[in-house]
This record gives structure tokens, C-alpha cells and sequence, in this order.
């Protein structure tokens, strides 16, 4: 593993120090780990409308394995639901929920033809009442008549409740679609390693079922992937699926129909749960010629266990750049540590003893074949400036690397400067211009890759932080004429796609889409985040609506300080 950027002392604001002494993560089966949670706070009952119920009684939600005193029993989650006559709505009810639904019609009601079991109707209040068992996880639907003719539907999914004592598996995961309106996928893989997915050791794909809107997959494939995020308790993972069978996509995720790779990002190092997804969307919208990263999110399950709120992305590799209408099998080299730099020298100066240290050729044939990326390095480290200048619109796809430095300076992504990129070529194509394409965009928005804090003001324009870290940047910016192109593309994108306005549009949009699972993912994983070991400068907060407080603060200054330096006279 490369040296990793720092953003150093004076560009991080701290929170708290966490003192580590050795708290229990609560590993538990499989591929995750429970937090060991004593018990929420009570509160009252809730109706929909978000009112307080005078005569409520308390609630208290409880992890899995809480312990409760026997004179003084856990008084159970309660929610109201006034539901107006002829409505079609759809509610998650979690397990063991005691949950009430007052249909509130003018003409007399008749008695639903079907229950869920346990369910009951009282036929005078028009109140239906239900506490689903443990093992009642899935869609249910309920319809009420009128003296008129006319129906109430009330639907939806009970959701699994994770953290429940005595909990169980998913009874029907073909069944259990969505929660909250994000897709499930439902995962379970077969190994004849017992530590397969559950330490750091990375490994080879194993055969996995994998189930998505209720559509199996034969054939499919599945391994854990990450470096420092492959020691992380909650697990990321790569989908491979056959040609005969690739991925079929409910409505929900139809951008990636037809994939043969996919991406599973976990959330454990970031409370927001969408820095991903928000980076990827950025660099999407930049410009429509630039190779574009799908994303979206979703809940996983492991064995029928929750595992939590994930991002699925496209992988980057020779079937996303077919779905691109590019060469599938051009070729496609990865900076996988800071050595990869596009320089002749390491960070610290050393001469390399060969250009290609630092990448890895992640697609194309032959496998050992990085002659292509030597003539890039080349280019790079020897051109004169006369030289670059000229050639540089045939040798890149210019956009796509102002882009890079466009996107990556906003965000503060120290991570990103030289390391995690993808460069593509189709060296006997038509065009055989190198393309860039970014990856793992986890250390954004206001956090570094240990989730320490990075204020909003650090990298101001022309940096000298940003062209020390890759020499691609370097020689544009030694360029008069070129760092004016980057300049122009910089106050473009500020005035227009990447606008304070569109990208706080962009983030609540995102935020609120995932809000829901989120909060269930916080209940779940939250307190293994605040003990695990490798953050000892970790934020004392790092909950859901924490975070997502402190990431839209983050770029609200940081976009207004970028604005008031590449658009404003």
C-alpha cells in the first residue's frame, strides 16, 4: 500500500480526540459486525403527521443482544397512520413495531377480505392493528372497502428488524425488494475458506447468489475488494456476472441493465453515505463527453442478514467502456499508490527505476503489455513545453484531465491527485487519445481517507499542492496557455453544472433519498464506527444527520470560496 496524503495539521479541523482503549466491536457471523447497543432513549409515539400523541406510551428501540431489566420490559416501537379514504399509500413498518392505521372514510367500511397474520380490523374505529412477528420481513398489502364501492390500499414491506433480540433470517428474500424505496440485494456466497470475506485478506471471486428484485443469476461471481477498507468490518464487494446472465435490473437501477461488473461501496467510513455517489455525479454532469461512473443506492443483505446502505456503482473495466461505446478491449491502467504519479520520480524524489511503478494494468491483452502507459509517461516527463503544447489534443482527451483537476481540487481529494485514477486507450482505434476516468471517492466533502476533518478553505487557486502530486497537472500548469484553458474550464464549471446551487440541490436531493436507510444503517453500525481502531482523530459525532449537517456546511464554503476565486472579478 502507497504513502497516503495528509492534509496536515493546518487543514484539518478536529472535533474530539477519541481515546482508544480497547472497546469491543461485537463481531458477529458472516461478514459484519453488531454494535453492542444498551438501548435508545425513549420517547413518545409517533403519528405520521409527525404530532405527538398525548396517551402515547414510551418507545425504545434495542440492539441486538441489549439487556433489559426483567421488572421493567422494553415497551414497544408504536406508530400511527391516519390514512384518508381511497389512498394508495405505502409504508415500512419494521418488526414487532405495534403499528395502527385509521382509515378515515365518511361511508361505512366492510371487513378486508385478507390479513397479514396477526393482524386485526376493527370494523367500528376503522383501525387496523399489527405487530409483525420477527419472521413476518417482506411486502404485504391490505385493502378496505367502503359502503360506496370505494378501496383503500395500504402496502408495502415490513422491514426486517435487524437489531431485535432473537431476530431471524430473511424468511423469502426473493420477496423482499426494497426498504424505503432503495432496492435490496441479496447476497450469499460459497467458499471452502471459513475466514473468506471475514478478515483482510484479499482473494479470488467465489461462486455467489445473487438476488436483485426477486431475478437470479446464474453463474455469478463475487469477491470482497478494498485495501485499508478490506479490514473494515462492513465489507465492499464486486459483483461479476456471465453473458448469459448478466445483471438484471429492476426498475429502480435500470442504468445498470445488462452489466457484466458492479461495485457494492460500503459506508463505514462515511457517515454521509453518498460522498461516492455525489463525486461520481459531479463528474458526470462536468461533461456529457466524459466517461460516465452510474451510481445509485441500496440495502444489503448477507445469508439474509442486514448488512446496511450501500452505493452501486459501475466498475471500472472493459465492460463499462462497451456500455460507453468504447473499445472493450482497449487498454486500462490504474494508479493504485501514490508512486503512481505520472512523474519520472517519486514523491520524495527518488528516480523510479521504471516509469510504470505505482500502476497496475487493470484490463486489456496482453496482461504484462504497459507499453502504452510508458508512452504516456514518456510524453509527460520528457516533452519540452513546446512540444506538450502542441501535442497534448492528440495525445489526451484534454477535457477529461482539466476535469480531473477540476473535480478533485474542489473536492479536497488529496486521495485522488495522482492515485485512484484509470487511464484508458484504444491504441488501434480511431481514436487513440488517453482518457481519464475516476475511482474511489470516499475521502471528499470535508473528510480525509481516515475520515479525519479537512476544512473547506484548504487549496486555494494554483495550489502548489495539487501539480506536486501529478505530473500531468504539473506541466499544464507550467503552461501559460494551458493553465488558462484550466482556469476558463474551472470558471465554467462553478458558473454552470457544478453551481453552488445545482450541488446543494444535487446533495439534499441525494441525502433525502437515502435518509431513511441511513438512519437504519447508523443503528446497526455506528457504534462499531466510534470504537474501530484505525480513526484515532475520528469526528465525536458520526451519525447520519451529524454528517449530513456538517458535509452541506462544508461545501457551502467551500464552493463560495472556490467561486469567489475562479468567477468572481
Amino acid at each position: 500500500m502507497g504513502t497516503r496524503y495528509s492534509a496536515g495539521a493546518a487543514l484539518r479541523t478536529v472535533a474530539t480526540l477519541h481515546l482508544l482503549f480497547g472497546a469491543a466491536l461485537g463481531l458477529g457471523a458472516g461478514c459484519s459486525g453488531e454494535p453492542r447497543d444498551e438501548g435508545a432513549a425513549p420517547g413518545p409515539d409517533v403519528r405520521e403527521d409527525g404530532g405527538v400523541d398525548v396517551a402515547a406510551r414510551q418507545v425504545v428501540g434495542l440492539g441486538r443482544g441489549a439487556r433489559t431489566d426483567a421488572d421493567a420490559p422494553t415497551a414497544p416501537v408504536v406508530v400511527h397512520h391516519d390514512v384518508p379514504c381511497g389512498s394508495n399509500e405505502t409504508y415500512w413498518p419494521e418488526e414487532e413495531h405495534e403499528i395502527y392505521w385509521h382509515v378515515q372514510c365518511a361511508s361505512p367500511l366492510t371487513k378486508p377480505p385478507a390479513l397479514p397474520a396477526g393482524a386485526t380490523f376493527d370494523l367500528a374505529s376503522g383501525t387496523i392493528a399489527w405487530s409483525p412477528a420477527l419472521d413476518q420481513a417482506g411486502p404485504f398489502e391490505i385493502v378496505i372497502t367502503d359502503a360506496d364501492g370505494g378501496a383503500t390500499r395500504i402496502s408495502g414491506t415490513v422491514l426486517d428488524r435487524f437489531d431485535a433480540p432473537g431476530n431471524e433470517p430473511l424468511v423469502d428474500p426473493a420477496s423482499y425488494l426494497e426498504e424505503h424505496g432503495l432496492p435490496v440485494i441479496h447476497l450469499t456466497w460459497h467458499s471452502d475458506e471459513p475466514m473468506y470475506c471475514k478478515d483482510a485478506v484479499p482473494r479470488d471471486p467465489v461462486p455467489a447468489d445473487i438476488l436483485v428484485g426477486g431475478v437470479a443469476h446464474p453463474g455469478a461471481e463475487l469477491r470482497c475488494r478494498g485495501s485499508t477498507s478490506l479490514a473494515f468490518p462492513k465489507k465492499s464487494f464486486t459483483l461479476r456476472f456471465t453473458s448469459a446472465a448478466p445483471f438484471h435490473a429492476p426498475p429502480s437501477l435500470a442504468a445498470f441493465e445488462g452489466r457484466r461488473r458492479l461495485v457494492l461501496t460500503q459506508t463505514f467510513d462515511d457517515a454521509s453515505h453518498v460522498r461516492t455517489r455525489l463525486g461520481f455525479e459531479l463528474w458526470n454532469r462536468l461533461d456529457p463527453l466524459n466517461i460516465r461512473i452510474d451510481h445509485a443506492s441500496v440495502v444489503v443483505f448477507v445469508d439474509g442478514e442486514y448488512q446496511g446502505l450501500y452505493q452501486l456503482t459501475d466498475n471500472v473495466g472493459d465492460h463499462l467502456m462497451a456500455a460507453r461505446g468504447l473499445d472493450k478491449d482497449g487498454n486500462i491502467f490504474k494508479s493504485v499508490s501514490h508512486a503512481g504519479n505520472y512523474r519520472a520520480t517519486t514523491n520524495g524524489g527518488a528516480v523510479k527505476p521504471d516509469l510504470t511503478v505505482g500502476y497496475e494494468k487493470s484490463d486489456g491483452e496482453p496482461e504484462d503489455d504497459f507499453s502504452d502507459l510508458t508512452t504516456l509517461l514518456t510524453w509527460v516527463t520528457s516533452s519540452s513545453n513546446d512540444e506538450l503544447e502542441a501535442s497534448i489534443d492528440s495525445v489526451l482527451r484534454t477535457e477529461d484531465f482539466l476535469d480531473w483537476y477540476v473535480l478533485m481540487t474542489s473536492l479536497v481529494a488529496y486521495d485522488n491527485f495522482a492515485k485512484n485514477s484509470n487511464v484508458y486507450i484504444d491504441s488501434d482505434g480511431p481514436d487513440r487519445r488517453f482518457r481519464y476516468i475516476p475511482w474511489d471517492l470516499n475521502a471528499t466533502f470535508g473528510q480525509s481517507w481516515n475520515m479525519q476533518r479537512i476544512v473547506p478553505l484548504a487549496l486555494g487557486k494554483d495550489s502548489p499542492s495539487p501539480p506536486a502530486a501529478n505530473g500531468i497537472w504539473q506541466r499544464i500548469t507550467e503552461s501559460p496557455t494551458l493553465l488558462a484553458r484550466l482556469h476558463a474550464r474551472f470558471a465554467a464549471a462553478l458558473s454552470g453544472p457544478m453551481s453552488l446551487g445545482e450541488t446543494l440541490a444535487l446533495f439534499d436531493q441525494t441525502s433525502e433519498e437515502v435518509r431513511a436507510s441511513a438512519l437504519r444503517d447508523d443503528r446497526k453500525w455506528d457504534a462499531v464506527r466510534q470504537a474501530y481502531p484505525g480513526w484515532p482523530l475520528l469526528p465525536a459525532v458520526t451519525t447520519f444527520d451529524a454528517e449530513r449537517a456538517y458535509v452541506r456546511a462544508w461545501i457551502e464554503e467551500r464552493w463560495l470560496y472556490l467561486t469567489s476565486l475562479y468567477v468572481t472579478p
